[in-house]
């Protein structure tokens, strides 16, 4: 097993509730892989937290959702209206 830098540990630490929360410098696609399956309701992605992962993460929602499309999760009461 390789040790995790302090970047990975807090990271870990964060989606497991033991920090704060704050926006992470960086990310991975496991990270946002491992926040997104964290985050379903239901099977599916609510829209208001795949923003929220995206300032979460300073990523773009468009990233948020191209890996939503790769996971094959679908959005769920989608702020614009196209998703009930």
């Amino acid at each position: 097993m390789v040790a995790a830098t302090g970047f990975e540990e807090s990271y870990y630490l964060l989606l497991e509730g033991r920090m704060e929360s704050e926006p992470i410098l960086g990310y991975t696609d496991k990270m946002l892989e491992d926040e997104l399956k964290a985050s379903l309701v239901d099977g599916r992605l609510p829209c208001a937290v795949a923003f929220k992962i995206a300032r979460k993460l300073k990523v773009s929602p468009g990233k948020v959702g191209e890996m939503a499309n790769k996971l094959k999760v679908k959005i769920a009461s989608c702020q614009l209206g196209c998703f009930p």
